[in-house]
Order: C-alpha cells, then sequence, then structure tokens
C-alpha cells in the first residue's frame, strides 16, 4: 500500500543520543496528527544511540546513518531535501514534544499564509523528565523587540514552510552553535514569525548538552556578539531595542572576559 504523502516532516539530529533518543521519537509516534514523517540523523555516534535506532520499525520514520560526526547544523543541511511535507518541524533527540504539537502547529500555518515560521511556549525538565519551570511568556510585541538582541525560540518548538529553504540558505559557517538563531534571524528581517502562547515542547536540561563545555562557551559567546553586531548592520535594531542590544553585548564581553581568565 501506498504511504500518503506527509503534510510535516520532522528531523531530528542525533548525536550520542542513546539516554534520551527513545522518549523523544515516542512523543512523535504520539501525536494526534497522523500525517507526518520522522527523519533521524545519526550523526557519527560512538555510544549505542544507533543500535536504538535500528529497533525502530515504522514506515514513517527514516533512519539516515552518518558514520562522520559533522554536527546538526551540517546534518540538517546535507538531508533537508530528503523532507516530503509542507511544513518542516525540529526536534533535538533529548527533547519532547507534546502530543497536540504538530496539530496546533500545522493548523497555524495553514491558517495563516503570511506567516513562515512559528515556535512556541515550552517547559523545562531534568534528565529524567520531572518539570523544572515554564520559560518566560512574552507577547508578540515583546517578541519583535528582543528577539533581534536575544534569542527567544527554542530549536526544538520551530515549524516552518519548506520553501523557505529556497530563498534563504540554511548554513551558515560562521556560526556553529547559533546556526539555528542565525537563520531565523534572518528569516525575521524578510517574513513573519512568531511564538504561540501554547506550551507545545519539553525542554530537557541535562549534563550531557554539548553547550557545557568551557570551550564551547566561549564559542557561543562570540557567535553572541556576532549576531548582536549582525541584527545592527541588518536594521534590526532601533529605538525601541537600542538599549537591550547594548545591554547584552556588555554582558557577553563581560561573560567572554570573565571565561579568558579561567
Amino acid at each position: 500500500m501506498k504511504m500518503k504523502k506527509p503534510l510535516v516532516s520532522v528531523i531530528m539530529p542525533a548525536y550520542n543520543a542513546s539516554l534520551f533518543i527513545t522518549s523523544s521519537v515516542q512523543s512523535i509516534k504520539d501525536q494526534t496528527f497522523k500525517n507526518w514523517e520522522l527523519i533521524i540523523i545519526n550523526d557519527g555516534s560512538t555510544d549505542n544511540t544507533l543500535e536504538i535506532l535500528k529497533k525502530i520499525k515504522n514506515r514513517k520514520i527514516k533512519i539516515i546513518n552518518q558514520k562522520k560526526n559533522i554536527g546538526p547544523y551540517k546534518s540538517i543541511n546535507n538531508h533537508i531535501n530528503k523532507c516530503k511535507g509542507k511544513f518542516i518541524a525540529f526536534l533535538d533527540a533529548d527533547d519532547v514534544s507534546n502530543n497536540k504539537r504538530l496539530k496546533i502547529q500545522s493548523d497555524f500555518l495553514i491558517k495563516h499564509k503570511n506567516f513562515s515560521l512559528v515556535g512556541s511556549n515550552f517547559k523545562y525538565i531534568d534528565s529524567d523528565g520531572n518539570f523544572l519551570k515554564k520559560n518566560n511568556d512574552i507577547s508578540i510585541t515583546e517578541f519583535n523587540k528582543i528577539f533581534p538582541c536575544q534569542n527567544c525560540i527554542v530549536n526544538s518548538s520551530v515549524m516552518l514552510r519548506k520553501e523557505i529553504f529556497k530563498e534563504i540558505y540554511f548554513l551558515d559557517k560562521e556560526f556553529f552553535y547559533a546556526y539555528d538563531y542565525i537563520f531565523y534571524l534572518k528569516i525575521f528581517k524578510k517574513k513573519r514569525i512568531t511564538i504561540l502562547k501554547n506550551y507545545l515542547l519539553d525542554y530537557r536540561l541535562h549534563n550531557n548538552q554539548r553547550t557545557n563545555a568551557l570551550n564551547m562557551q566561549k564559542r557561543i559567546i562570540k557567535e553572541n556578539i556576532k549576531l548582536l553586531a549582525w541584527s545592527k548592520k541588518n536594521g534590526l535594531v532601533n529605538c525601541s531595542n537600542i538599549f537591550l542590544y547594548y545591554k547584552n553585548f556588555f554582558k557577553n564581553f563581560m561573560k567572554y572576559f570573565i571565561l579568558f581568565l579561567k
């Protein structure tokens, strides 16, 4: 029997994700919306991530195995053309989607054709899946002011129109950690994006996250400073957010100085 073309393609890069990937995959399988496909990219994992993925028996789930670790942004860029859906959703291999996420976000994009990207509110959970706290809910006006100076979109909460990738190139070699933020800023400059009030994601905090290493923290801060400069150069900083721009610029500069002394 021929499978129906999916409306939503979920793409999930995974590197040494054996502790959490089962719950991440299950959160997509449990969606109330059924017209989806899930593309999982094993990004050169050295743990038993691939063994776990090989046990999945679902025609809607495709496994791509990369022998070499190249990072999530290159992995997504290399395989985004394999997505068949009109809409593309991101999900990291340690996060968990609410079971109504794909339904709510796809309905929004179908109804609001003037929006190109939609994120959502989210909850923080620990390594055992226990609730920690909710993110700070902000209005659309606040989002439009804050976003050029500070990323307030969690990558795993995003759904966007596939056609965007034809207009805006996903890969930016200047950014490794903030590959998602610079891509969303480029979309924000040209299109309409928003964050839904619904809490559609559990964002996991744990010790295995790649951002915990000292050298990675330094790189993150460098990229934050570059991103602020990009927003200012591209006209996204104005009288409504100029104070926030300088506040974040100074804060990142001081963080880098402190890390440099360690």
